[in-house]
């Protein structure tokens, strides 16, 4: 089992250190979220352009991330509805961890670098904006609807 979750974080290693370099983003218009964030910030032309590359940057590596855990849960239900097919299901569920945990260690890492971007003076926001984006990725504060009424 070990020897399998170092072949995996290698893999890992291999996609995500080896994709072609994309073109820069500058032209891509940022989503309103990310604008919001860059103007509560009061970040400057040069802090903007930085800013959008490295959120441009960390979005494509979630999504790589995202896609490998799609394929992984498709071979893990597939293996219910293919029972003669031999599936190591604790190791497919290990691989879909450590790619989980990947994705925590990337976004913490792009945090640090949106605050190391930061002037002094701009630092205190800092702190909004961590709240406001971990408040989006929780969606702590997202009202939760009901059920359907065909659900109840």
């Amino acid at each position: 089992a070990g020897g399998m979750l170092l072949l995996n974080v290698l893999v890992l290693l291999f996609f995500v250190t080896n994709q072609p370099t994309p073109r820069p983003d500058h032209d891509r218009p940022p989503t309103d979220f990310q604008e919001d964030l860059a103007r509560m910030l009061k970040l400057d032309s040069a802090q903007r352009i930085t800013f959008f590359d490295l959120a441009n940057e960390h979005k494509r590596q979630v999504s790589s991330i995202n896609e490998q855990q799609q394929a992984l849960l498709l071979t893990y239900f597939d293996g219910i509805s293919h029972p003669a097919t031999k599936l190591d299901t604790a190791s497919v569920l290990d691989e879909y961890q450590q790619l989980e945990r990947t994705k925590l260690i990337l976004t913490r890492a792009h945090f640090a670098e949106i605050k190391s971007i930061l002037r002094s003076e701009q630092l205190p926001l800092y702190q909004i904006f961590m709240r406001r984006v971990t408040d989006r990725i929780t969606r702590r504060r997202e009202k939760r609807r009901p059920p359907p009424k065909d659900f109840e």
